[in-house]
């Protein structure tokens, strides 16, 4: 019969390096997920069209766009419980670069003059939703 013969096992290989002081382990590179629009403006402390737009902090003041920047949130908040568009910031984004190409506002550089017509394009949306609600509500005579 032929004898086996077995490598013995070096242990030294097996043991976890351990590292100075003030060095930390290497660090999984960290991927961050976008919320959900719906949850956005309560994980990100901002509403998303205040990003879109670029607006920083201005749009809260006085003089800033708050107003606008609810009624285009508002509009896009129906639009998702509805299922119209995505529950995702991507989907949101489209639909407000197709309201600006409509709109005609593609390479308007002027954040005062998109926001303003955005909202006013988006007012004239929720009143006519408004009205197409009325219409099936009561009937068309």
């Amino acid at each position: 019969m032929t004898s086996t013969t077995f490598k013995q096992l070096n242990n030294e290989s097996a043991k976890t390096e351990i590292l100075p002081k003030g060095k930390d382990q290497p660090n999984q590179p960290v991927v961050e997920v976008e919320p959900p629009f719906l949850d956005y403006h309560s994980q990100k402390g901002k509403p998303l069209s205040v990003e879109y737009f670029e607006l920083g902090d201005t749009w809260k003041l006085s003089d800033g766009f708050e107003k606008e920047i609810t009624d285009i949130e508002e509009y896009f908040k129906e639009e998702v419980e509805s299922g119209e568009i995505a529950n995702s910031p991507k989907a949101v984004k489209n639909e407000l670069k197709k309201i600006e190409k409509l709109l005609g506002l593609k390479d308007e550089e002027r954040t005062v003059m998109r926001v303003g017509k955005v909202a006013a394009y988006i007012r004239f949306l929720l009143e006519t939703k408004g009205l197409e609600m009325n219409v099936k509500r009561y009937g068309s005579k």
